[in-house]
């Protein structure tokens, strides 16, 4: 495994020295990292890039690993020929190092038994870092009838019928705004249905439970519950593509930030299948507008300017066990890979928002969030939206 996969870096410079932070996702993974990312691996990694001294610092409150790198950019800004005399491509050369998870050290590896309980809140370094890098990785939540049920919910919801975003936008501008819903290579990235807990009431704790998280890791009151639904992404014998690069916020009419996903895993999803990916940083860039998601595949990087690079941290996938969830900024860049297994890719999603936040005007896709009588500037009050507690 690539080190990238567990932690994300960021780097600096003074002089001739490069300063490397090293962070895990998953303090989980804490020992992990300080077992594996050793100074001769690194000192291995940079080989004749580094002339001087590799010293490495822990910082155990943070679940970091800080390395100083001395005699290390070519004798620094104003005198080295480099391409990068700041050395900021020494954040992505470090985490392609690739390090043994033979050991329980792997956030893949829990036990189905580790259930966190209904009360259950990020700590304030979790917040901190959900904050800095628009997404984190939540524990299991669910326990096990809870995630039984959802199963058999969930497949209740797919026996019957289409996507339920499928020409729910009515006609003209607003039709045409949306039809990449409608078009067949959607269903190959993700299918819907759209709204369960307004169907199956005992979702509804569930709900609440995550609009807890969500709130705090907002920083806000109360949170509204936007729209929930599934996400099935066909295995690759049915006809599979990768989930787009994009960003949530821009597709919604709503006036500010806070819009978070929470993307629960029904069953276990490995990266083979198609497990979320997410651009650690991508947040702070601000709406990136509304991509094709359906007429091109393109990259990460071809969303951004080069001078975003500095910001962002290379894309991270997050497999899940069963149970187990992500959550993300409306305004955080992600997608997914093809699903390239036999069986069929199964998330389900709730979408909160600030309970202050206000209709811009526009369409959503759902018919059902767009409310007769709204007014521009009106705030989301209709009672589908609230958090039954």
């Amino acid at each position: 495994m690539k080190l990238r996969e567990i932690a994300y870096s960021r780097s600096g410079d003074k002089g001739d020295v490069a300063n490397l932070c090293v962070f895990v996702y998953d303090e989980r993974n804490w020992e992990l990292l300080r077992r594996e990312l050793t100074v001769e691996k690194v000192r291995a990694k940079f080989g004749d890039l580094v002339k001087g001294d590799v010293v490495r610092y822990e910082l155990p409150g943070t679940q970091g690993l800080n390395f100083v790198l001395t005699e290390a950019l070519g004798g620094g800004v104003s005198r080295s020929l480099r391409a990068d005399p700041h050395g900021k491509s020494y954040q992505s050369l470090i985490l392609d190092i690739d390090i043994d998870t033979a050991t329980p050290a792997d956030a893949g590896t829990a036990s189905r038994g580790d259930v966190e309980p209904a009360s259950w809140a990020p700590r304030p370094d979790q917040v901190s870092t959900f904050r800095r890098q628009g997404w984190i990785k939540l524990p299991r939540l669910l326990d096990d009838d809870e995630l039984a049920r959802l199963g058999e919910i969930y497949a209740a919801e797919e026996a019957d019928g289409a996507s339920t975003l499928m020409g729910q936008v009515g006609a003209g501008d607003d039709a045409a705004g949306f039809a990449y819903q409608a078009h067949p290579d959607m269903a190959k990235m993700w299918d819907n249905r759209i709204d369960l807990r307004t169907r199956w009431p005992e979702l509804q704790h569930l709900v609440a439970r995550y609009a807890a998280v969500a709130e705090a890791l907002i920083g806000c009151d109360e949170v509204k519950v936007f729209w929930d639904k599934t996400f099935t992404k066909p295995p690759a014998s049915v006809g599979t593509r990768q989930s787009v690069w994009h960003q949530d916020y821009p597709y919604n009419p709503i006036d500010r930030r806070g819009f978070v996903s929470v993307w629960v895993a029904v069953d276990d999803v490995t990266e083979e299948m198609g497990a979320m990916r997410f651009v650690p940083g991508s947040h702070r860039l601000g709406p990136l507008g509304r991509f094709d998601l359906v007429g091109r595949e393109h990259d990460w990087h071809e969303t951004l300017r080069p001078e975003d690079m500095e910001l962002v941290s290379d894309p991270v996938t997050q497999p899940l066990l069963a149970g187990e969830a992500t959550v993300h900024d409306g305004l955080t860049l992600h997608g997914a890979g093809e699903n390239l297994s036999d069986r069929p890719r199964r998330g389900w999603t709730i979408i909160f928002i600030p309970a202050e936040t206000r209709w811009t005007g526009g369409p959503h896709p759902h018919a059902d969030n767009n409310i007769e009588g709204m007014v521009l500037g009106d705030a989301w009050d209709d009672p589908r939206f609230d958090v039954e507690r």
